[in-house]
């Protein structure tokens, strides 16, 4: 039974995560040419190349709770709570057709994870990891050897799979101005949600983008933009012969990308919580699944040059 459920609930925040790359520490980017009217071009699917070196410096962290109770008790109760936090100079090595990359290699300055109030070095100074990033999925790669296990899931805390859809699934593919609200595109968030074991109601999903404001940072003329998604109907996917009684989930996203859409995004926060109570029938006896999750990334780089 929670072999199951562990499958079920199991997901990275894709849906949530708008890709961030690399931008010259000392380049002075200016608004878009096309900027007229106080309106931007709104572009969050940004360029790659082959050579580009950053710094990158984030930190994840997840919290993760099941309790599977019955009649007489708590059957099984599974908990997860810890942090990652890495530094490290970025390499990519190979972009794909759609201009993301497919191949990055970090040297890791500082790796870490901090459970239960101890801190523990993950991989040494100097160490590099190749992520290698496809369609199907991300593999992280030591000196050649896949990672698995415990180095898996805490890299994928803190290096995120680039998309190039973000503005498909986001609706920014057109001029704003700041100030100016719109909705998610539905449709495409649902079937986002779902390849990553979420079941949403469509109709009590509400989903908005915002274009805070105008700022400043690492001497670009930047915007900062907001996602909001909650949903008061939803939860993992269940087994067969289980419902998802009660859910909400919550998805708060902040990024601050250049006005000069030829240059990356510069900053990111991701805030993703789920909370559901399911039951279902295990042979003539009812069976309660209690789950909470919840995830946070924060990301910053800036780059060196080729």
């Amino acid at each position: 039974m929670q072999h199951l459920l562990r499958d079920s609930i199991c997901f990275a925040i894709t849906l949530g995560v708008i890709a961030v790359g690399p931008l010259h520490a000392n380049e002075v980017s200016h608004p878009s040419s096309d900027a007229q009217d106080g309106k931007y071009s709104v572009k969050l699917t940004r360029p790659f190349s082959d050579g580009q070196i950053y710094s990158y410096a984030a930190l994840g962290g997840i919290r993760e709770s099941t309790v599977v109770s019955w009649a007489g008790g708590i059957l099984e109760k599974e908990e997860k709570e810890y942090q990652c936090e890495i530094a490290a100079v970025a390499r990519i090595h190979k972009v794909d057709e759609t201009g993301m990359p497919s191949h990055i290699t970090y040297r890791v300055h500082r790796f870490r994870k901090r459970h239960e109030g101890e801190e523990t070095e993950l991989v040494e100074d100097g160490v590099e990891i190749d992520m290698i990033i496809s369609s199907e999925d991300v593999v992280f790669l030591i000196e050649g050897e896949e990672l698995s296990g415990e180095l898996h899931e805490a890299l994928s805390l803190v290096l995120k799979k680039p998309d190039h859809e973000e503005d498909s699934v986001f609706g920014t593919s057109v001029d704003r101005s700041p100030g100016d609200r719109w909705p998610v595109k539905k449709d495409l968030a649902l079937a986002r949600f779902r390849t990553n074991g979420i079941d949403v109601d469509p109709d009590k999903l509400g989903a908005l983008v915002t274009f805070d404001k105008l700022t400043r940072m690492e001497d670009a003329e930047c915007m900062q933009l907001k996602v909001e998604m909650k949903a008061t109907d939803a939860g993992p996917a269940m087994p067969q012969g289980f419902e998802v009684k009660e859910g909400f989930l919550e998805v708060l996203v902040t990024t601050t990308v250049p006005l000069d859409s030829s240059i990356p995004a510069i900053e990111e926060s991701t805030k993703f919580s789920l909370r559901s109570e399911a039951s279902g029938q295990a042979g003539d006896q009812k069976i309660d699944v209690k789950t909470e999750l919840s995830r946070t990334f924060r990301a910053r780089l800036a780059r060196f040059g080729s």
